[in-house]
Parts: C-alpha cells; structure tokens; sequence
C-alpha cells in the first residue's frame, strides 16, 4: 500500500485543527505509517510517530498562490518558487507537485518564508523531500517563535551535502540553534517557516526541489470538543457572533472560544469569515443562517502562562435572530467611556508587511497563547526596505477595521528631505553624533535649525519637499476613508525625545507646529475626514533634554543651528493644542516604570483637554496593582515581539485576561471630520483686572475646526443679562465685541495680544468699559453674578476664513460654564484648627506641580482681603481685586514662582481677633511642614481690613516673615514700635476717606520710635505702568542707598485708578498691586541673604575648537540675576528660577587655551556674591 494511501483522513481534520492551524493554499493533514484499520490516527501502533503533513504543496492553483503563500525576503537574494512535479519516489507513490526553489544571492542569502500558526507542543522533528542541484551551499530550515532558530541540514545527520539525488531529510528538533544569541524554540508558539540558503564561497546562486515536508510528534493529544445543542440563537443585544458563540457552546471546563469561521447567508446582517475572526460583528438586526466551520478554543495554562489553542472543527448550522443591536459608537467617545473602567488590550505588528497572511501573526500568537485577540491593531508606514509593503499594511488594516477591530498607523518615516522615492534608501539609524549630524536618511537624525525653520515655511524648498511626502501618505490613507475605516493615526511619536528628527522642540514653532502642519494638511488640503489624531510623549528621566544630565544631548552644546535645553517632562511644551488631537498617548520606557508622577500629569492634561489617554507603547505590562492606582488608561500597546521577551507568560497571561479583547468591543461608526461647522457651545471668560472681576472675553465652541484668521466683529451678537438683588446691581443687554478670532483652545481667551489660531474655537474679546461688564457687584459685600446664565452669543452673520464658510444662525447658543484664568488653579479648602475654620484658597507653582519631589523651595504669600471680600463662598478674596492673583498671574510666577495663601474671613469672623491671628499662623506653619515652602521666603500682604490686621501680626510674629506689602490701613505707633528689622513697604492713597491717611502715618512713626529708616515717595496713582514702576524703582533705588528697610508710597488726590478709569480712593491697592517693581521689591526680601548658587566649568572640544562651558544652577528658593564671564566672552541672565540653571559654551576660536577661571556673578535682593568657576586646558585636533 502507498505512503499516499495510508493517511488518516477521518483524524485528519481534528489534530490538524489542534496542531498546524497553518493559513491558505494546501491543506495540511494527518498521517501515521501503517495503522491498521479502525485505528485513530492519535494513538499509532507499535511507536510510529504521529505525522502532520505542513506542505504537500498539491493544494495550489499556480505558481501565484505558491509564491503569495511563500514571499521572498526582500532583503536578500532573488529567487523564484514554482510548481513542478515532484521529482520524488516514495515507494512507488505519485506525489503530485512539489516547490522549485531557483534562487540568486543578495547581502549573502536567499529565502522564502511561511506565515503558520503553529502551537506545535511535543514536535520532535521536521522530515522533508529535498534535491540540491548546486551542491556546497548552505541550505537550512528556519523556524521562528518570535527569535529565529535555524538547522542547517549540511549538519543534519544522514544528509549527503555533496549529492544532487533526491533524499529523505529527518531534522531533529535539536539541530534548530538560535541564528543569534542563545535561547530554546518554544514549539508551542511557531510563527513562521522558512527555507533559506546562505552564499559558501563564490557561488552565486542554484536550485533546489523540496516536497511532502512533515511535522512528526511522538503523540498526538486529544481534540476538545464543541458542540451547539441549540442552534437557533437569538443575540437579545450581543453586538458580535462570538459573544453569541461563547454563551451558547459547549466546551471543556474553563476553556472559551475566541475566534471561529463561518458563511452568512446574509451579508447584510453578517459578513463572511474565511480567516479566523475573533469577533464577527452584526451589521443590522434581522434573521440570517450561519454556518460555522471551525471554533479556535482555548485552554488556559494551569501554571497561570501561555495556554493551548485548540481549532475544532464544527461544520455546525446556527440560526441566529438579531435584535435589540447596539448602535455603534464613536471610537474616541469609547476610549472616554471606559476611563476608569478597563483597559483594552492591543499588540503593535513590527514585523513584515511582505505576507498579507501573516500581518497578524503577533495578534494570531496572542489569541493563541493567552486566549484574547488584541482590540487594537497597530501599524506603522516606517521607511526602509518595509516601504514596497505599505500598501500590504493599509490593506491588514482595513481588514482589521472590517473585522470590527481598533487600528491605528504610526509614522516612523525619513526626515523630510528625502523624497518619497529615496525612503526605501531609509533606517533607524544610530542615535551617536556621527551618525545623527551630517542629517542621513534615519529616523534617528537631526535637523539643523534653518532647516526646522525651512520646514515649516510654506514655499520653501524642503516645505514643499515634505508636503509631496504627506500627498503619498494621503495616497494610501485615501481608500481608508473610502471604505469607511476610522484610523487613529499617531505622527511624530515621542515628540519630547530629541533622538528623533521631529522631536525635543518645545513650542509651536517646534515639533507641536509640524504634528499641526500635517494635521492641516491631510484634513484641509487632502480632505481626510476619518482620523483620529493621537498626540504621543514619554516617560522621560527627570533631567533629558537638559545638557549635564543626558549624553546625548552634549553633541548639540555650542553646536550652530543646535538645540537648546528644554524640559522633556513638561509634555504641555510639546501639546499640539486640545483641538489638534483626540487621544493622549504616553510610551513607558523608563526604567523607573509605571511612576505616579507621569500618570498624574497625564491624567491633569488629559481631564484639561477633554481627552482619553492611553498607554501608547510598553515593554512591560502594568501589573494588575498598578492599573487599579491609575485607573484612567483605556488601553495598553506593547511593541511587537519583544514583549515575550520583557514579560513572564504569567504576566501576559494576567494582563490579557483582565484586559478588554477584541470581542469585547462595540460596534464602531465612522468618523467624519469634514461636516460644516456650527456653534456648539459658549464659555465665559472673566479676568481680575485692577479694578475688579471683569468679563473679558467669550470663548465660542464649534462643531469643527476653523482656519486661522481674524474675524468681522460685527458678525457676532453677545448679550449679557445681569440679574442682581435690586435694580441698582441689575443690568441688562449687548456687550461690545472688539475683536473676534480662532483659536486652538478657549486657554488665554482674557489675555490681550493672542494670535489667531487655527481650532474649534472663536474668541470674542469684549469692551470691558461696558456698563454691564462686571462679574461682580457689591451689596454690602462683593458678590458674584451668575455669569454663565447671563451670557449668550449669536452668530447674526456669515464668516468666511480661509476656504471655510459657517452660515450664520439665528439661534442664540447660551453659555455654560465660566473660566477664570489664574483663579481656577487655586485649591480650595477649609482651615481645620487651631483658631478660627478659615475658608481658604491656594494656588501651587507649576513647577512644583510637575515635580513635586522636586528638592527646591518656594515662596509663600499670605493675603489678607478686606472687609468687602468677607464672606462664605470662598471665591471673592480672589475675585474682588488683584490682592491675590497679583502674585499668581502667569507672568510673576514666571520669574518668581511661588504659593499663594489666601484665606477668606466670614462675617462671624475677623482678622483682628486672638482665634483668628491663631488661625493665620497655624495655616502658615501647617504649609511649612507639608509643602516644599523657603521659611526664609514667607510673606504678608493685606490691604484695608486685612493691612490694619496685618501689624498686629507682624509685632506678634515677625519672625515668621520676610517682608510685608501692606495697602490702605495703618495701626497706632504704640503697636508698630514692637515691630524692628523687618522690610515693609506701606501704599496709601492721601484722600482716602475709608481707611485715614493719618493712620499709616501713625504706624510709620511707630516704625520709626523702634529705629528703621522710612524712605517716602509721592506720585499720582493713575500713572501709567512704565512711568508708575520707574517711580517704584526710584524710590527702592533711594532706599538701598540710605540703607532703609522700610518704604512709604502716597498717592496724589484725585488720582487713584488706572489711566483710563478713577475709582473710589480707597482703593489704593489698584495702583499698588499692578506694579511689578513693587511685586519684586517683595520677592527680593529674604531673611538668609546668601544666594545658594553652585557653579561648574569645563573645557571642551568641538568640530576641532576648543570651548569653555560654565553653569551656574540656583540652588536656593529665589530668582537671582547671573553673570558668565570667560576670557572669551560673557553673558548675562536677569532672573534665574529656582532649580534652573544659566549655561553658555564660550568659543576660544582656537584649537587650544591654557588653564584659567570663569567667573559668576550673582545678585540677589540688594546683594551681589562673586563666585570662581576653574576649568583644565585642552587642546583639540
């Protein structure tokens, strides 16, 4: 009897199934030699082995399908694969066809290779047919579970390297040896087959012939079993077959199906699924047959890692009724939905594109080891030799979308000078000075500055370049849109890590401009309306991008056109803005893993933007611990095949079982971007401006993003209906439009100044000498107007900016929430004792938001608000005045950052009295034990109520401050004799008929009896800013020079306000507080007069010249001026923040320079400290 003849086709089909589960083209099967009849093909006689047939290659319908299911590998030799008839005798036997193998030599090797899905347990040899027509070359199998492992059959025992007849090759598995490193092929997870072989000496190239390769094991384990005993199903709300399939099939205790295939006798309802699908979505509700042909079930592992996949075959008829089906979602508005909830699992494909059968072999792998298909499938356009396969991996992925799968492409591409031609020319590259500089074709390169700038000017050479680039992009980004695909497409990844050539360019003239460039570009000028923009940065250790902490970065330190230091973990320097990307993606990579303070900011600038974050790229898995403390990820994406290597199975194995799979996925819609824009939505914008809380702006939402540009005024309607207790606080109507512009974000709508933008958002900037333009009013108290039920906007008329046109509309769009810029920042909280329950707010530097294990102490500011701002509602001691917000407006925390203390007192309670000054210092102290706050930096400020209370204080604990601001209200000499060397500067307005003048003459005096000089100024307190703050300076340059402490500033009669308004002259805190050499006068106040400043100098070498590097890092708690000064130059820095440093590498212009001494100069306050910096000689070339 003929080998043929022996095979057993009834077991054929099962441990086929169970076993090779390999893709298209001829169907492997079964054998065993010998059997006798009846006897199952699992369990051989006499020890024979179990024999899997992996290729016949009888199953082809021409050379075409033999060479799709073979593709060559693009990066060695030519060759072709054919069908020939097979040339072998096995005992008489015809053996059909069998592979021609002719092949030429490229880089040293030629080769093909097969895409399997092979859980290949037990495997003990791979046996195949095989004539070598060029003898003396070195011909080896190869088998890949992710790491390649290759027998070389010139070393396989019984193979005769010299002949040219036919031979029986057994190639144990023990001659698969790592091609490189060491390590053991895992059998149960092979992902490919290939036949290579590899140049010996001269040759060129040859031809071999292999046929009938088999799998043999030693047994072949049981098949599960599946079976459906109802058949006619109804889904009650299942949006997908395989939720169906799971809750009705019969299996093993514990196993679960997770994918299958089927025919639909309506594809209308439900689509075909000739590949393994692990979803299977219903597209419309009605009745439709299926049957199904195979269930993929798996078994997990009882040691908790990779379990068994089993594919069964079913050949089963299920009628099935869909009702109740689930609308599809949006893909961004899901991700929103499940923060909190769960995680989704995915897998990021970095393999080859060449095989379309194999593009999800890592999916494949996943479902197979660990029982769930990956929900999202990651892709990437890349450069190099994978850019022939682009058009493969758009293909994989509207496979995937059609599947009902997420999909996302990334943008690993050449830099923008290369053409589109050229990017097949392109790598990875190295990432070392040598090979980023000279700008090569790598993704790991470096652009100078004129050529970033080049970049991003439309018309230049390399703009125009780039933008032919992104037309081919859109090219094959084109047929996703028309087939309804929604892509999250993630350009410029890891835009904070300047090895990239897009990235370590904060700002939006740096790498956020050309992510919006190309944002623009394929949506305005390409017309892609399916994408979801994903915005990506990465844990990054606390000092990169900063030259003394970060190898890598010293190649660009005195380098022309180079990039200066930026802080890699400020990921807001690197934000496109909230209407240029959906989702938030952070890549972990850092060593110190899965750190509290990356998912904290994350998680802040996720809830600021209204976006969904995702873990974008990891190695390794969160554990389960670490998912619960940072519940907001929606989703998790290892890179590709490594992540076998960086995770136990058991750890993947928990991961993928808690995490949210394929079939548990909705339905998705498609996204549409292009739709015409319309107001949506309407933010009140409200300012503290000297004279109070001021409605300054409205932010105005659309639909859909809008060019940038400036807008016609007068197409806009804003009302506002003020609705106060009496008619006298009441008022009612139009507001006045000054300006109206795009923006990315409703962010800075108060600020004047902002440039149009383009984004989803018109700012309308209004008259705030409106008569109805307050936010406040005062009823015995200041009170605020509820702002957003007064306002509303109309768009009476149609704009027109860019090519965009948005209709005008009759419907007012009412506005629903209020922003207070700088005042929304502020905490609030309630004081718990000693002394009285104070209501208070505090408002944190950012710096310490961001790094709040930071070593560097900050100021403290203590307001003292007066008695128009007493109250409950722990608001109006921010809103009344810029007592407060004075200190935390973004321009002073700039150049002094610092905590703002600010309490409120409620009519019940008061400044003046024991519980009361109890409760301001135990709120003090309490700040000092539990925040990074300078004891020698604490100051008081108070105006009116809140100045008279401050003296008591200060007598009582003075050495808790270093200086005191104090505004409209004086003490009795008596008092203010108690208080000795402690810096205070007293404003007052002459004609103040609230508070007396004579009052803080009275304190002065008492300052005075106690020894300190008082230095005295005069001026009129409508000046404007630059002549009021030169008037400022005057008077505390006069007051260093005597020696005085202690300053005093009168305003004229009549003139306290601004230029352009008067106000009750009581208010002498409006000129006061809008000084902003006052504001300095207070933060150069310290009771340690010392700078603390480390200074470091070095001599260096580049591009053959020799260089001295100095810094200088403010290691104290205060800006300080700094001085760099070399032989070879200087320069000079106003104000250096806590914690920042001042660096410059002076160029000699010489090859050599002698030892020598840099000097740094410090000022601080009143004080200037000179410090010496050596550096060694050097010599260069």
């Amino acid at each position: 009897m003929s080998r043929r003849s022996r095979r057993c086709a009834t077991a054929a089909a099962a441990a086929l199934s169970l076993l090779a589960t390999l893709t298209l083209a001829a169907t492997p099967a079964w054998s065993s030699p010998g059997p006798a009849a009846g006897s199952s093909a699992a369990d051989p006689p006499g020890g024979e082995p179990v024999v899997v047939s992996l290729d016949d290659f009888d199953g082809y319908g021409d050379d075409a399908a033999l060479s799709s299911l073979y593709p060559r590998n693009t990066n060695g030799g030519t060759n072709t694969a054919t069908l020939v008839d097979s040339p072998f005798d096995a005992e008489g036997e015809d053996l059909g066809s069998a592979m021609r193998f002719d092949y030429a030599f490229t880089n040293g090797y030629s080769g093909r290779s097969r895409a399997v899905d092979g859980y290949w347990p037990g495997l003990q040899a791979v046996e195949l047919w095989i004539t070598n027509g060029t003898p003396g070359q070195d011909v080896l199998l190869q088998l890949s579970d992710g790491a390649s492992f290759e027998a070389h059959l010139n070393d396989v025992a019984g193979f005769d390297p010299t002949s040219t007849e036919a031979q029986r090759v057994r190639v144990p598995i023990e001659d698969f040896r790592p091609k490189s490193g060491t390590g053991t092929l895992r059998t149960s997870g092979i992902t490919s087959f290939a036949l290579y072989v590899n140049q010996v000496g001269a040759g060129t190239g040859g031809t071999i012939v292999v046929d009938e390769i088999d799998l043999l094991f030693d047994v072949a384990p049981p098949v599960p079993e599946v079976t459906f005993p109802v058949t006619e199903l109804r889904t009650d709300g299942a949006g997908n077959l395989l939720t169906l399939l799971a809750e009705h099939a019969v299996v093993p205790d514990g196993a679960r199906a997770v994918q299958a295939t089927w025919t639909s006798d309506d594809q209308a309802v439900l689509r075909d699924a000739t590949r393994p699908e692990p979803k299977g979505d219903f597209r419309a509700e009605g009745r439709v047959g299926v049957d199904l042909h195979q269930v993929r079930l798996f078994v997990p592992a009882e040691d908790g890692g990779a379990g068994t996949t089993f594919a069964v075959d079913v050949d089963t008829h299920l009628e099935v009724e869909v009702t109740d089906l689930p609308a599809p979602v949006d893909v961004v508005d899901y991700l929103d939905a499940i923060t909190g909830t769960g995680m989704l699992s995915a897998m990021h494909h970095d393999q080859s594109y060449a095989n379309p059968a194999a593009n999800d072999v890592l999916h494949q792998r996943v479902a197979n080891e660990f029982g769930v298909y990956p929900a999202l499938y990651s892709a990437d356009f890349l450069t190099g030799q994978t850019v022939p396969y682009r058009e493969n991996m758009v293909d994989e992925v509207r496979r995937q979308w059609d599947a009902g799968n997420l999909v996302q492409i990334m943008f690993h591409v050449s830099p923008p000078q290369y053409t589109v031609a050229q990017e097949v020319q392109g790598g990875w590259g190295g990432d070392q000075a040598h090979e980023t500089l000279p700008s090569p074709n790598r993704i790991y390169s470096f652009l100078y500055e004129d050529q970033w700038d080049e970049l991003l000017t439309d018309g230049t050479a390399l703009n125009e370049n780039w933008k032919l680039r992104l037309d081919e992009y859109a090219r094959l980004l084109q047929p996703l849109e028309d087939a309804g695909v929604t892509v999250m497409l993630r350009p410029f990844h890891e835009m904070n890590q300047h090895v990239f050539w897009w990235g370590g360019r904060p700002g939006l003239d740096g790498s956020a401009g050309l992510y919006r460039m190309v944002h623009d570009y394929l949506e305005q000028e390409k017309g892609l309306s399916n994408i979801v923009w994903v915005w990506n940065v990465q844990d990054l250790p606390d000092d990169y991008g900063f030259a003394d902490g970060d190898p890598k970065f010293d190649r660009y330190e005195g380098l022309e056109g180079g990039l200066p230091e930026y802080d890699a973990n400020d990921w807001s320097s690197f934000s496109p803005g909230a209407d240029y990307y959906d989702v938030l993606s952070v890549d972990f990579y850092d060593v110190e893993g899965y750190a509290p303070r990356h998912y904290e900011q994350a998680q802040r600038i996720a809830q600021r933007d209204g976006k969904p974050m995702i873990v974008g790229e990891t190695f390794v898995f969160p554990t389960q611990d670490e998912i619960a403390a940072q519940p907001d990820w929606s989703l998790a994406m290892p890179w590709g095949v490594r992540t076998w290597n960086y995770n136990t199975p058991q750890a993947m194995a928990t991961f993928y079982e808690h995490s949210i799979g394929a079939a548990g996925l909705p339905r998705f819609t498609t996204r549409d971007n292009t739709a015409t824009p319309t107001a949506t939505d309407a933010r009140v914008v409200g300012v503290v401006n000297p004279h109070g809380y001021e409605v300054a702006a409205l932010a105005v939402r659309y639909s859909a993003p809008l060019p940038a540009g400036e807008l016609d005024p007068a197409a806009f309607a804003v009302r506002a209906d003020l609705d106060g207790p009496t008619p006298e606080t009441s008022s009612d109507g139009p507001r006045t439009v000054v300006r109206a512009f795009t923006a990315a974000g409703p962010d800075g709508a108060g600020s004047p100044g902002q440039e149009p933008a383009p984004g989803a958002w018109v700012v309308l900037e209004l008259d705030t000498s409106d008569a109805n333009a307050a936010g406040t009013f005062y009823s015995g108290t200041t009170q605020t107007y509820d702002l957003a039920a007064a306002y509303s906007v109309t768009q009476v008329a149609d704009l027109s900016v860019g090519a965009t046109t948005v209709p005008a509309s009759l419907d007012p769009v009412a506005a629903s929430a209020v922003d207070t810029p700088v005042v929304d920042e502020y905490e609030a909280g309630t004081w718990a004792g000693p002394g009285d329950a104070f209501r208070y707010r505090l408002f944190t530097p950012h710096a310490y938001r961001e790094a709040p294990d930071d070593d560097t102490l900050y100021p403290l500011v203590l307001t003292l608000h007066g008695t128009g701002e007493t109250g409950t509602d722990n608001a109006v001691q921010l809103l009344g005045n810029q007592l407060s917000v004075a200190f935390a407006a973004p321009e002073r925390q700039a150049s002094d950052p610092a905590f703002v203390l600010s309490p409120q007192r409620a009519p019940d309670q008061d400044w003046l009295t024991p519980s009361g000054r109890e409760a301001l210092v135990g709120m003090v102290k309490d700040l000092l034990d539990r925040y990074p706050v300078d004891p020698d930096r604490v100051y008081l400020t108070g105006l009116s109520r809140g100045s008279r209370a401050s003296w008591p204080l200060l007598a009582e604990d003075g050495d808790l401050f270093a200086g005191a601001l104090l505004v409209a209200g004086g003490e009795s000499a008596e008092l203010t004799a108690q208080i000795a060397d402690l810096p205070v500067w007293v404003h007052h307005a002459i004609d103040d008929p609230t508070a007396p003048y004579g009052l803080t003459l009275t304190a002065l005096e008492g300052l005075e009896h106690a020894g300190a000089v008082v230095t005295r100024g005069e001026w009129a307190g409508n000046l404007p800013r630059d002549a009021a703050a030169a008037r400022a300076q005057a008077l505390w340059d006069e007051a260093r020079a005597a020696g005085s402490d202690v300053l005093h500033t009168a305003y004229s009669p009549g003139t306290t306000g601004t230029p352009d308004r008067l106000a009750y002259p009581h208010s002498s805190w409006i000129p006061t507080y809008a000084n902003p050499v006052v504001l300095d006068w207070l933060f150069a106040q310290s009771r340690d007069g010392d700078p603390a400043v480390s200074v470091e100098a070095s001599a260096r070498c580049l591009a053959g010249k020799a260089y001295v590097a100095v810094r200088a890092t403010n290691d104290g708690g205060a800006p300080v001026g700094v001085t760099l000064t070399t032989p070879y130059g200087s320069r000079t820095y106003s104000a250096v923040a806590p914690g920042v440093s001042a660096y410059q590498s002076f160029a000699s212009r010489a090859t050599a320079f002698p030892a020598g001494t840099a000097t740094v100069t410090v000022t601080a306050g009143d004080g200037i400290t000179t410090l010496d910096a050596p550096y060694d000689a050097t010599t260069c070339g």
